[in-house]
């Protein structure tokens, strides 16, 4: 018998490991405005950067877990990357006539505006 087992699967029906798409192929319900977690301690230090964070996404289209990838190297601004990936809400990514658990990568920019 093959000993290869990855991780236990959950008794969520068709769980398990999730299909990685691109951002692009997905439906977005709900984007939260970036600017709105952009942290104002962050703004006044002149922080600003790029984050990329993994969402793992339900069958429902919820966002379950979020994962940093790349650092901005400011850690508020982490931190508010990994909320903005919890607040956004996908329309069910449908295969062969099924909803299924996806895996995708979410591009966060944290700039500060010249006015």
């Amino acid at each position: 018998m093959p000993n290869a087992a990855v991780a236990p699967a959950s008794s969520g029906g068709s769980s398990g490991t999730p299909i990685q798409t691109d951002i692009g192929k997905l439906i977005v319900v709900y984007q939260p405005d970036a600017d709105a977690y952009y942290p104002s301690f962050s703004k006044r230090s002149g922080e600003q950067g790029e984050v990329v964070v993994r969402l793992i996404i339900d069958q429902a289209g919820n966002v379950e877990d979020v994962a940093l990838l790349r650092s901005s190297n400011y850690p508020r601004l982490d931190r508010a990357a990994m909320e903005i990936g919890q607040r956004y809400r996908f329309k069910p990514f449908v295969v062969n006539g099924s909803a299924n658990r996806i895996s995708t990568n979410l591009l966060i920019k944290f700039n500060l505006k010249n006015n």
